[in-house]
């Protein structure tokens, strides 16, 4: 950082105004507009040292550092391009400004070991589209059985995943981005959708996921990198197009894939599926 006093129009008009015959009136005035111009400099120089998209721990993130920062596989608008060999997945929002890399290292509400969100959550784009068609669980299902080979011996779904599902159809319109939780919610097992619900109401940061974000989840993560995330467990879910209080689809995940449950099945096993408010 440098300022030319002979050339910077401020500091040559101090030393030139009229009535600055003292010696000492005259330095008192410049050193004045020196220390506002130093002030400027200094905030332009630090504005221009930040690159663009850098962030700190409290800024937005971007989808580059959330890929470094999270231990799984971040579900992104290209993941669907490259597994399913599509050009187009709709509408793309920015992602939320409310996830940052502070949110990702608080620790876990849910975890009893020290986990971090990151540890135990994955981000997840639901698309509004694929090449056009509306993103729903039956589209992802047959995008599925069209797949080649390797994919579809990862047995992501069931060969039959059940009865017609009343959600099967439904979207949840623009494109949107989910921080999904891996399990069910604790204190969820072995009690009704109305307790379920009381029991989420002691997390106001969380809403209950829809059947199309943990049917993406559990598929996209199992196509991208093989895992079964939500192994040998059962999670009640909204169908994503009404009340939040419609707990409607139920996901079985199992050795065979995934399937769909009745919506009143009350097993024990049957637990509350979550994602992050952002």
């Amino acid at each position: 950082m440098g300022i030319k006093l002979e050339s910077d129009p401020t500091v040559k008009g101090a030393l030139t105004e009229p009535g600055n015959n003292s010696f000492a009136a005259s330095a008192e005035h410049v050193i004045g507009k020196l220390s506002v111009l130093w002030d400027q400099q200094s905030h332009t120089d630090r504005s221009a040292a930040k690159p663009s998209g850098t962030s700190n721990s409290v800024d937005q993130l971007s989808l580059d550092a959330a890929r470094e920062l999270m231990p799984f596989p971040v579900i992104e608008p290209d993941s669907y391009k490259e597994i399913f060999k599509i050009r187009n997945v709709g509408e793309i929002p920015k992602l939320p400004e409310s996830l940052t890399a502070e949110l990702l290292n608080s620790p876990c509400p849910f975890s009893s070991n020290g986990e971090r969100i990151m540890d135990t959550h994955s981000l997840v784009f639901i698309p509004e589209s694929l090449d056009g068609k509306p993103f729903t669980t039956s589209l992802l299902r047959a995008l599925s059985n069209g797949a080649d080979e390797d994919l579809r011996l990862r047995k992501t779904f069931v060969e039959n995943v059940g009865f017609p599902q009343p959600f099967d159809e439904t979207t949840l319109g623009k494109g949107s981005w989910a921080l999904i939780y891996h399990a069910a919610l604790p204190g969820s097992t072995e009690r009704t959708p109305e307790d379920q619900l009381k029991e989420l109401e002691k997390h106001p940061q969380y809403k209950t996921a829809a059947i199309q974000e943990i049917t993406a989840l559990f598929a996209m993560t199992k196509f991208t990198s093989g895992i079964d995330l939500l192994s040998n467990s059962a999670l009640r879910c909204t169908d994503g197009a009404g009340s939040t209080r419609d707990l409607v689809g139920v996901a079985r995940f199992g050795s065979g894939g995934l399937a769909y449950l009745h919506s009143d099945n009350e097993s024990p096993l049957v637990g509350l599926a979550v994602a992050r408010r952002l």
